[in-house]
């Protein structure tokens, strides 16, 4: 039967065994050379010249884990041009006072209202998108070391527009070159200065996941939650615009950093009444294995940080 072409759930079928059997008895015929070598994944079939080899193709793991060395800002849904002055400002100040030079974007720092799927801004092209985007792109060069940019949602929104074949790591470098020819700057562009990720997620310290879930829960910390449960790791999640700091049902550190938008520059949150939760900025600072919500009070007095002081 298998001679003439009979699969395996044929066999099973007909002699009332099972696949492990049937697979047992005709890798034993393969080996001994009294049947062809059908299948092409058979582990008989390793040297066959005709035998399919998957071997060419992307594995889907070279997502970024990183080391804590000194520590990161991650801060995350940005929005240019639409974010936080206020925010980024605040930001910058933290990082100062707690000696960071390295910050991970969690996705969406970019919006990309232009390119929406619902539809652009006549108000806000992409000509005008991309002044505002520039500038914040310009603030992070000048300010870290090293900038690692994760995907998002909105980031995917350019991708979709070109069927993938424009690469984010392109627009970003344009972004900061447009901007210094523009401004009649001369910089020394360093390619390795930031550096972009297709991934929504990174690990840091084998302990901790920093994600863009795909995922939206209007319940805070649920998402992240999950998470948890899922990867059994600590979990530090953008995307919920939600600034909340808590434990998962299985004990792990679980957080949604909130964001650095500015939530009346942003149309479809502005002109729209949902039941969702009020969007909160926020944005971690992870240093030492342990990682830090920068919130509205009462996460943290803002008076003290703003003020110049820090305890």
């Amino acid at each position: 039967m298998y001679l003439c072409g009979a699969t395996t759930n044929e066999l099973v079928r007909t002699f009332d065994t099972t696949i492990n059997k049937a697979e047992h008895y005709i890798r034993k015929l393969i080996l001994e050379g009294k049947a062809p070598r059908k299948y092409a994944n058979h582990p008989a079939n390793k040297d066959d010249e005709l035998g399919l080899d998957n071997g060419d193709l992307k594995r889907y793991t070279d997502y970024w884990q990183f080391t804590s060395r000194s520590g990161y800002m991650i801060a995350t849904d940005f929005h240019a041009p639409f974010y936080s002055q206020i925010w980024f400002e605040r930001m910058l100040k933290v990082a100062k006072l707690r000696g960071l030079t390295e910050i991970i974007i969690p996705g969406d720092g970019l919006d990309m209202h232009a390119f929406s799927g619902w539809g652009g801004d006549p108000e806000c092209p992409w000509s005008k998108e991309l002044l505002g985007a520039a500038n914040f792109l310009w603030g992070l060069y000048q300010s870290f070391d090293r900038i690692w940019y994760m995907s998002g949602n909105h980031e995917a929104r350019l991708a979709r527009l070109t069927d993938g074949q424009m690469t984010y790591s392109g627009v970003l470098d344009g972004i900061l070159c447009e901007y210094a020819r523009r401004s009649g700057l001369t910089f020394e562009f360093d390619p390795g200065k930031l550096t972009w990720s297709q991934y929504t997620h990174a690990i840091v310290d084998d302990e901790w996941l920093i994600v863009h879930p795909a995922s939206y829960r209007t319940l805070p910390l649920s998402v992240a939650n999950r998470l948890a449960l899922v990867q059994n790791k600590h979990v530090i999640s953008a995307h919920s615009h939600k600034a909340n700091k808590g434990h998962a049902d299985n004990g792990r550190i679980i957080i949604d950093t909130g964001g650095m938008f500015d939530e009346e520059l942003i149309d479809y949150r502005a002109m729209r009444q949902t039941v969702h939760a009020k969007w909160a900025n926020g944005f971690v600072v992870y240093q030492g294995g342990v990682a830090d919500l920068y919130a509205d009070f009462p996460y943290t007095n803002w008076d003290r940080i703003d003020g110049g002081q820090y305890v």
